[in-house]
């Protein structure tokens, strides 16, 4: 499944939800025997093992703030657990991103941005006591140089934590727009 949608009035959001990336290169999905997914045919629909991506451009003033955050959630008992597995650096370019028109994205995930998301993440996890135990592997990942920041990461992260637990019919572009508007 993939929406898409305003945030506030003149950003915008892409939201894919258990089904491959399309553009970010070396997404590593997972399906619920572990192996990968390769096409929308083999979409897993249950809560327990949930694969998202939340692609994020909100203009402020002069400048824009952007953000792509990829997750893997594998619901378990036990303790809750955050890897990163997105590489911290790479060279690619992610083209197509939200920021296409005005600055160059790239993917990975530098660890002050790693960081901010798990913040993130552990922040909207904290009210729910069943969503924390699992696993999430946050899995792919994209930025700009002038129009990312720890602080968007931190709330794109906050936003999934949310997102990731929710039934498809609750996954909504205004469910989605209250993470990002003032």
């Amino acid at each position: 499944m993939m929406i898409s949608g305003r945030v506030g009035r003149f950003g915008r959001f892409r939201l894919w939800c258990d089904e491959p990336h399309p553009h970010v290169v070396d997404c590593k999905w997972r399906g619920p025997d572990g192996s990968g997914l390769d096409s929308t045919g083999d979409k897993n629909k249950s809560p327990e093992l949930r694969n998202i991506v939340l692609e994020v451009m909100n203009p402020r003033g002069a400048r824009s703030l952007y953000a792509l955050l990829g997750l893997h959630y594998q619901s378990s008992g036990g303790s809750l657990k955050i890897n990163v597995i997105s590489d911290s650096s790479t060279c690619a370019i992610y083209k197509g991103s939200l920021i296409d028109g005005f600055e160059v994205a790239h993917v990975g995930l530098p660890v002050e941005y790693a960081k901010a998301s798990i913040a993130g993440l552990k922040q909207g996890l904290a009210k729910d006591v069943n969503a924390n135990q699992g696993q999430i592997d946050i899995c792919c990942a994209a930025y700009g140089d002038v129009s990312s920041s720890e602080q968007f990461f931190e709330r794109v992260g906050f936003a999934l934590a949310h997102l990731l637990r929710l039934s498809y019919q609750d996954l909504t572009e205004d469910m989605v727009n209250s993470f990002f508007t003032n």
